[in-house]
């Protein structure tokens, strides 16, 4: 039984480090995956397509297409204009909380820079 003790603890403890890392990886992986569709939606709502879109249109495209809490952020810029060639910049954040003894609470964030298309 001691021997048993001991290996459980060794186990569940393993088994919960693999558990945390696993889901701030997937954490980091879906903010990502937000700010690469967000930069997407929005090259091809410029100022020449006819249904252009602002940071808000943005945000809410991104907001549903995560699986995340609501509680991310997301800032868009166009530099200079949301004419075709110019840059669209998509960052977005997450505070993600603690959720196991083994990492700390932290912001996850991402952003991505595309060329405006339409």
């Amino acid at each position: 039984m001691v021997e048993f003790a001991i290996a459980a603890a060794v186990f569940i403890s393993m088994l919960l480090g693999i558990i945390e890392f696993g889901y701030a990886q997937w954490a980091r992986n879906s903010i990502s995956s937000g700010a690469r569709e967000g930069a997407r939606f929005a090259i091809v709502r410029g100022s020449a397509s006819g249904r252009v879109t602002d940071s808000a249109g943005v945000a809410n495209y991104v907001k549903s297409k995560t699986v995340l809490d609501a509680s991310i952020v997301v800032i868009t810029t166009w530099s200079p204009d949301k004419s075709p060639g110019s840059l669209v910049t998509v960052r977005v954040k997450h505070a993600s909380p603690r959720i196991g003894p083994f990492l700390q609470a932290r912001t996850d964030s991402a952003s991505s820079t595309m060329i405006v298309v339409y």
